[in-house]
This record gives C-alpha cells, sequence and structure tokens, in this order.
C-alpha cells in the first residue's frame, strides 16, 4: 500500500527536472504543523537521500517515530509514510524552499484528515571520523 500512495504522490507532483536550488539539505529539520482538527504539532524529523530517494524520519515527543520514503521532482518532495504497527497510510508533497533549507507541505492520511507542515532545516549530520 505504501508504494502505491508514493507513486500517486509522486504522479500529483508533476515531471520537472530537478535543479540544485530545489534539493533539500540533508540533516535535522524543526517540524511544526496542524492536523485536521486544526491543533498545532511539533517534531523534529532527518532527511537523508539515497540515490534517487529520499527517507525522512519523524520524531514526536507524544507517539511511535515515524518513516517515509520519497520522491523529488523538479521543486516537489512526495513522501509516503504509515505510523509502526497501523493500517494507516498517508503522503505529504512539500514544496522545497529556500534553497532546500524549508520544505512547506500539505499532507492527507487514509482517514480523509488533511493537514499543513512546515519542516525547517537547523544542522546537519555530523560526518563520521
Amino acid at each position: 500500500m505504501l508504494k502505491t500512495i508514493i507513486l500517486a504522490c509522486a504522479c500529483a507532483s508533476g515531471q520537472v527536472a530537478e535543479s540544485a536550488e530545489s534539493v533539500p539539505a540533508q540533516g535535522y529539520y524543526k517540524v511544526r504543523g496542524t492536523d485536521a482538527k486544526g491543533d498545532a504539532y511539533s517534531a523534529v524529523a532527518t532527511v537523508v537521500k539515497f540515490h534517487h530517494v529520499y527517507v525522512v524520519t519523524w520524531v514526536t515527543g507524544t507517539g511511535p517515530m515515524v518513516r517515509g520514503t520519497g520522491l523529488l521532482i523538479g521543486e516537489r518532495l512526495s513522501v509516503g509514510w504509515s505510523p509502526p504497527g497501523s493500517s494507516v497510510a498517508g503522503c505529504t508533497v512539500y514544496t522545497v524552499a529556500a534553497g532546500g533549507q524549508r520544505l512547506m507541505g500539505r499532507w492527507t492520511a487514509g482517514t480523509g484528515q488533511i493537514g499543513d507542515e512546515v519542516m525547517t532545516f537547523f544542522a546537519p549530520f555530523e560526518e563520521e571520523e
């Protein structure tokens, strides 16, 4: 099911070539969003690129770690995700802004929920020695 959501997210994003300014920074992000009820939430996320695939991991203080897989097409990063042990899956489509330092997203889940989220880059990963 997650593969289907990722494909649907990617198709909704368009088919534009990737440019250097539209590539998300790899590292840590502060996350601020609103859920379907309009309540605010916050988290910390990581973004890692493996070849042409992005892995996004969200950690909140109140729930399980959520991991998603995404594709970058043009300046849109589409990420399919599902909380561990859940039958609910979702998709977030981010617009990459500020030279890859800000991801402005709109998400939906299989329950019909829709919300907004902004991820702001704050630190790169430390290099291993």
